[in-house]
């Protein structure tokens, strides 16, 4: 289960509020206003802003968001550091104008993949790390949807 924690207008005051004591390594006590909780820390990806946690005997993946996530979200553009395993999708209606890429293929930050035209405009959909070409969804001429798949990409 994933919970999205919003740190959109949060203050500092806020913050302070709220004390945290290691017990034990990736164990922490927890002390509120409200309550007291222990919580074990199992994981944490920076780049992702995630944070996966056990707390009475569940575990919750925990999401910091800030304006800029939302903002982000809001575009459909995804943080650098969400490049894992990954498809490549329509950012518009469009028709495919060429598949640059075979599958089996390794691709690098920045090479070409698909292009996609849309508005009476070419747009060269480019990868956005490095992954290898699992499978291609599409073909030349064919016409897409927004957010359809178009490319299924995993990590390398």
């Amino acid at each position: 289960m994933l919970n999205i924690f919003s740190t959109v207008g949060l203050k500092k005051e806020d913050l302070d509020k709220i004390q945290f004591q290691s017990i034990a390594p990736d164990i922490f006590e927890i002390q509120t206003a409200e309550k007291k909780f222990i919580i074990e820390i199992l994981d944490i990806n920076i780049a992702k802003k995630e944070m996966k946690i056990r707390h009475q005997h569940s575990t919750h993946l925990i999401a910091f968001r800030d304006e800029l996530d939302e903002v982000l979200e809001g575009m459909g553009i995804q943080s650098a550091g969400e490049a894992e395993d990954s498809n490549l999708t329509a950012p518009m209606p469009g028709r495919i104008l060429d598949v640059l890429v075979e599958t089996g293929q390794e691709v690098q930050k920045g090479d070409g993949l698909v292009v996609l035209e849309a508005m009476k405009m070419e747009n060269v959909l480019k990868s956005e790390g490095s992954f290898k070409v699992s499978a291609i969804s599409v073909s030349t001429d064919e016409s897409v949807e927004k957010n359809q798949v178009l490319i299924e990409l995993e990590a390398i």
